[in-house]
């Protein structure tokens, strides 16, 4: 995953540990802080991440200015480093599902002729569901027995059960219907 971080992740990265840096040896070396090099990491790392246990604070009015600028910058800087590795995340595992969608695109669904009994099983099922839910409809169930219809097709056509076009074709073809309770089912 290192090698697909880009300038922005590297940029939030290099400016977070910069940041650190620069706080550590600022509280280090300021004269009238008196951490020692330990301490000051450790008061660095708790300012910028938002922790900030007050068992280490400055004591100096150059530390006191330091470190309100410093704690705003390095707290930006660290949730933008983190937001960086989220979004390459994000990114990898976006373009994960594309590719297995790709993959599944390319099936060649003319092929799957024993899978052709169980979708035509599948399908009289469904038309027996279609029928019970016809015979109830009201306002209310309307909407959802079209959903129930759409994922019953979208089902099919993940199975690979039925193409796309095939679906559209149907469709055209009730479309072109005049008397629709005249048709057999």
């Amino acid at each position: 995953m290192l090698r697909k971080l880009d300038e922005s992740c590297f940029f939030s990265l290099t400016a977070c540990l910069v940041l650190l840096l620069s706080g550590s040896l600022f509280f280090y070396f300021v004269d009238g802080e008196s951490l020692s090099a330990v301490d000051s990491f450790y008061f660095s790392v708790a300012a910028m991440s938002g922790v900030g246990y007050g068992d280490i604070v400055p004591t100096t009015d150059e530390g006191k200015i330091f470190a309100i600028v410093w704690i705003g910058l390095g707290t930006f800087s660290l949730f933008r480093a983190v937001g960086s590795i989220m979004n390459v995340a994000l990114e990898a595992q976006i373009r994960s599902w594309e590719k297995r969608r790709e993959r599944a695109d390319e099936i060649d669904f003319e092929v799957m002729a024993e899978d052709d009994r169980v979708a035509e099983a599948d399908a009289f099922e469904t038309n027996n569901v279609v029928m019970q839910d016809l015979a109830n409809l009201t306002d209310e169930s309307l909407q959802e027995l079209a959903m129930k219809q759409k994922f019953a097709l979208w089902r099919f056509e993940e199975r690979g059960k039925v193409k796309p076009k095939t679906i559209i074709s149907l469709a055209e073809e009730f479309d072109g219907v005049e008397d629709v309770s005249a048709l057999q089912i």
